[in-house]
């Protein structure tokens, strides 16, 4: 082998050990600090955002606090009111909407009151004649009620009368209606 040849030859080895020395006891380590330097990056930007926010603290809590008495007093749930005023309520919007709709109120009774998670479930019992656009118009009214009231039955059956002038048969449809509405415990 020519000198110049082994010299060449020595070089690339050198090379080599050098790269694999890089590769072997260098770089694991480098890529260690990198993601290390990326993970104290990424805590510097938290750092700085809660900063901020906590900056902001006071300001924070006053709009959290406006919010939630707004939310109280926007609420659709019937707040800290007496099972009775909540019933007498139902039943003036029950009997308005039955007028309006000219049907006729058999029955009106309170079915049942529970107890469910901090909330007092109310529920009406409606019995009435009517047809069917005023059954609509009435869930209807119900729906559009500030407060939350919800329709759990329904039930339809067909009441056939006779008229006493013309002898003619009159379809009416005999209706009940379960409704409920929620009551926040004063507690919560």
């Amino acid at each position: 082998m020519t000198p110049t040849l082994s010299r060449l030859l020595a070089v690339v080895i050198l090379l080599l050990v050098v790269k694999l020395s890089w590769l072997v006891l260098v770089m694991p380590y480098w890529n260690k600090f990198k993601d290390q330097q990326e993970h104290i990056d990424n805590k510097l930007v938290l750092l700085n955002n809660y900063k901020q926010v906590s900056a902001q603290t006071e300001k924070l809590e006053s709009i959290y606090s406006k919010l939630r008495e707004s939310g109280r007093q926007n609420s659709r749930i019937f707040d800290g009111e007496r099972t009775e005023i909540v019933a007498a309520k139902l039943q003036e919007i029950i009997k308005i909407l039955i007028v309006s709709t000219k049907s006729t109120q058999k029955s009106l009774q309170i079915i049942r009151l529970e107890d469910e998670n901090g909330f007092h479930r109310l529920g009406v019992k409606i019995q009435m004649i009517t047809d069917l656009v005023s059954i609509r118009n009435i869930i209807d009214g119900l729906e559009r009620y500030p407060k939350l009231i919800v329709v759990d039955m329904i039930d339809i059956q067909q009441q056939d009368e006779r008229n006493v002038k013309d002898q003619d048969i009159v379809s009416k449809l005999n209706v009940t209606i379960d409704i409920y509405a929620f009551i926040r415990s004063s507690s919560l």
